[in-house]
């Protein structure tokens, strides 16, 4: 299985994901491995841009670059 850190970014408003739903299972299974972020009135596919809400993208990428930085000093 996977042993390092984990990061799941997910929109709000995803109808296929439902953050909501998974938050939970997640935690318990991963504890702290899992940094987990819930972008509000974000929609499926936020990482690709969403031309009408634009800081939800911006707020997506923040959170992956800012994992992946941390994870590689």
């Amino acid at each position: 299985g996977i042993r390092g850190p984990l990061l799941g970014v997910f929109a709000e408003n995803d109808p296929v994901l439902c953050p909501r739903k998974r938050s939970d299972a997640l935690r318990a299974a991963l504890g702290d491995r899992i940094e987990y972020h819930v972008i509000p009135n974000g929609r499926h596919g936020l990482l690709f841009g969403e031309k009408d809400r634009p800081e939800a993208a911006a707020e997506a990428w923040s959170h992956l670059v800012g994992f992946f930085k941390r994870q590689m000093q």
